[in-house]
């Protein structure tokens, strides 16, 4: 079954496991610079102590070589294992986003459609590169952590080679100073989580704002989209400031306790030196640590409260990309294997939007190799009618099958690679042509692909065009005429040659000229295929074998066109509005 993480533990284990070599490797390296701002001070120390013993004596070089020698040696240390780290961290981290962003999007495209429906692409793309680049701040500032953590133990380690009650300040200071830092980054995660939440839902409409550029233009409307999204820039600027006034405070409180311990430290100091229970040395060493603990432990407290905000942030993008599928796929399903193309509906009930009862108790069979047309006013169900088919939507009871087959017990690609689908208005990818038209056959070759190009009267306006097949077409086809894009979608058909056939007004953005010449290239596309025509113009589905007319979730007529226009009833009265007798 597919899957994604939903916690930050089982988010460590799936995405880490394949570099955790380099990640042991990194901890080590991390380890080592961070005991040296520890020991520097110590050997510095001890040079400092030599010399003042020694000044002016002739054993001066003597007795100041091995610190001198240790001091050099530990500095040249501390370079290596920051260029290990570097290293590391460029073997990890660019590959370790890559497959965040991969994972996420690959499992996101497995959602519903609903899913779609009730989220702009913008946001969720957002969302995806938030996870990916706050794991990556996560990770550099949890390193930051570690150092700083390793640091200061270290550090207290070498304080009490000298004088105990100086390690004893620095974790009394320390622990107020990260508790306090720790309340502070607790409050931080609202404030925090608001903003993510505010600055997501800006840039969906931003990215909404310019999929629609041609609405804009079209209808003058440049300013009322800078209003637009000004109220939404507002709201988050707001946001923004109230988490920055939040930073300040507490900034302010921090400061407040560095100057405490210099204070206490100076007094310490000048308290054991006059006693004469310090050297020179242990001064430089002391004041050394000082300034390292202060510095280690506010960059502990200023980066904790960025991995409180970035950790909000990334908590949000796991959250949405992590949520569970409403529609499920189990791979271990069988393939459909379809030969006939027979779709049967057997008590099936569905539910539009939680409250609207569609379809209720449904029961209907499509025999294989029909041509079968679906008419009735907008709402009545035709669309949802074949949704329900290609699992777009899933029932709530009953079951839906095709060749004896339930459609639930089969594998859902299997199922959508069998049936080619030409929407009222289609969208394309921002590619070429060619990739568009071969979508519908990965493996397909360039002649074929031409070929489905000629049928679908494609190839004519291609040639035209000064890339010809190589063309883009724009972000979701803009830069071709809704007819054009039509085409393609019919040449995409056509190649994936499907067993079943779904066309939802597929002729409707085509002029009379155009249309016919489809009209003649679908006749060639529906056979030996179960068809299912969505038809607004009753003209276009007169030649079916059979007409289902809906009406409020219900089929409450079926026939050809000459049996229905007998009757006398719903079908009558649509033909009549539509040639214009009533």
């Amino acid at each position: 079954m597919p899957y994604f993480p939903s916690t930050l533990i089982a988010f460590i284990k799936f995405f880490f496991k394949p570099f955790r070599f380099y990640f042991y490797l990194m901890i080590l390296a991390n380890m080592v610079i961070a005991a040296f701002t520890a020991f520097q001070p110590y050997l510095l120390k001890t040079f400092l102590d030599s010399v003042t013993l020694n000044l002016g004596k002739h054993n001066l070089w003597h007795g100041s070589l091995l610190p001198a020698i240790l001091l050099l040696f530990l500095t040249i240390l501390n370079v290596l294992f920051w260029r290990l780290n570097n290293y590391l961290v460029l073997k990890t981290l660019p590959n370790l986003k890559a497959d965040i962003i991969a994972e996420a999007s690959d499992y996101t495209h497995g959602q519903s459609y609903r899913f779609f429906q009730d989220n702009l692409s913008g946001a969720m793309s957002n969302k995806i590169l938030d996870l990916a680049s706050n794991t990556d701040n996560l990770i550099f500032n949890s390193r930051s952590l570690f150092i700083s953590s390793f640091a200061f133990f270290s550090s207290i380690l070498v304080a009490m080679m000298v004088n105990g009650y100086f390690a004893v300040l620095y974790v009394v200071w320390t622990c107020v100073f990260i508790g306090t830092a720790f309340i502070f980054s607790n409050r931080m995660n609202k404030y925090s989580n608001v903003f993510a939440e505010f600055r997501s839902f800006t840039f969906g409409k931003v990215v909404d704002s310019f999929a629609n550029a041609f609405n804009v233009m079209l209808f003058a409307r440049k300013n009322y989209e800078r209003k637009y999204l000004k109220t939404s820039l507002d709201a988050m600027v707001d946001k923004d400031k109230e988490l920055q006034v939040k930073f300040i405070k507490y900034g302010f409180v921090l400061s407040g306790l560095t100057v405490i311990i210099q204070a206490v430290t100076i007094a310490l100091l000048l308290y054991f030196g006059g006693a004469g229970l310090l050297t020179v040395g242990d001064f430089v060493l002391i004041f050394l640590l000082t300034v390292n603990i202060i510095d280690h432990v506010w960059n502990f407290a200023e980066v904790l409260l960025k991995v409180s905000e970035q950790y909000g942030v990334f908590k949000q993008g796991l959250e949405f990309i992590s949520k569970p599928y409403t529609v499920m796929n189990d791979h271990t399903n069988p393939r459909i294997v379809i030969t006939e193309g027979s779709i049967k509906f057997t008590d099936v009930k569905f539910t539009f939007q939680e409250k609207n009862i569609l379809f209720e108790d449904k029961s209907i069979l499509i025999h294989g190799k029909e041509k079968v047309g679906l008419v009735g006013y907008s709402g009545a169900g035709k669309s949802t009618f074949v949704n329900l088919i290609m699992r777009i939507f899933d029932v709530e009871k009953g079951d839906i099958s095709i060749d004896d087959q339930s459609i639930y017990s089969v594998d859902l690609d299997s199922l959508r690679e069998n049936i080619s689908y030409i929407p009222q208005d289609p969208t394309l990818f921002h590619r070429t042509i060619f990739e568009n038209i071969q979508y519908g056959k990965l493996d397909a070759t360039f002649d074929e692909v031409v070929v489905a190009a000629k049928k679908a009267h494609v190839h004519e306006f291609v040639n035209e065009l000064p890339a010809a097949y190589d063309s883009l077409v724009g972000e979701r086809g803009l830069k071709l005429s809704g007819g054009q894009r039509q085409r393609i979608a019919i040449a995409r058909a056509i190649l994936k040659d499907a067993p079943i056939l779904i066309l939802d007004e597929a002729t409707s953005s085509l002029d009379s000229s155009t249309e016919a010449l489809i009209q003649d290239s679908l006749k060639v596309a529906m056979q030996k295929k179960t068809v299912l025509t969505i038809a607004h113009r009753l003209s276009t589905v007169k030649a079916m074998d059979r007409i289902l007319v809906f009406d409020k979730g219900k089929i409450v007529e079926s026939g050809s066109h000459d049996e229905l226009l007998e009757k006398g009833a719903v079908y009558q009265n649509l033909w009549a509005k539509q040639q214009g007798f009533i």
